[in-house]
């Protein structure tokens, strides 16, 4: 009960209180209104002409807000703070399976009270979910990084080194660095449902 309230009153408090900050987060929360308002859910718009500069996962969870009828400044920054709090989760449950509990909960307790990531939770801005998208994807690395199964780390152009060591002979390698050089926004999901099917 003590984490839930902690967790509402840094993250999720009075979100809605003060209108945009910057130019960034009201350009971002235009462009999610317009995917909202359009139904185009692929090309990002600002001022009706296409806008390419920043990832679209952003645009399509404050969209989304959008389309659930949150106002003006919550629909942009609910989604920020839930993946703020949801990544503190995820965070101390990957830390906890590596590392054990009391690192885990060490750990979680210095990122969440971080100021940093407190207060880029509050804005509707990419800052935040890139860097928890990025962090997915290299925790869920972890469990390779320590069984040294290098096949799966040889993320560099020309294979084994990234980290040193030969180049990786079998198709299910090759596969999987494949998928890792695909990008961010698809790496924390592929890991995780590899990680899911594959016993322990």
């Amino acid at each position: 009960m003590l984490i839930a309230a902690t967790l509402y009153v840094c993250y999720f408090s009075h979100l809605g209180a003060i209108g945009f900050l910057g130019p960034d987060e009201p350009r971002y929360a235009w462009i999610a209104r317009d995917m909202a308002e359009t139904g185009d859910w692929v090309t990002p718009r600002l001022y009706g002409k296409p806008w390419f500069e920043k990832p679209v996962l952003l645009y399509w969870m404050s969209g989304a807000a959008f389309k659930l009828g949150m106002g003006p400044e919550l629909a942009p920054r609910l989604p920020v703070a839930l993946l703020a709090a949801g990544f503190l989760g995820f965070y101390w449950w990957i830390l906890r399976r590596e590392f054990g509990c009391r690192a885990a909960w060490l750990a979680a307790l210095i990122l969440g009270s971080s100021g940093m990531w407190i207060g880029y939770s509050q804005v509707g801005v990419t800052d935040l979910p890139l860097a928890a998208t990025f962090s997915a994807a290299m925790l869920l690395a972890l469990p390779w990084i320590a069984r040294r199964d290098a096949a799966c780390l040889a993320v560099a152009d020309s294979p084994g080194d990234a980290i040193g060591t030969a180049p990786a002979r079998s198709a299910e390698a090759a596969r999987d660095c494949a998928v890792l050089r695909g990008g961010a926004a698809v790496v924390p999901a592929v890991l995780l449902a590899q990680r899911l099917a594959v016993p322990a």
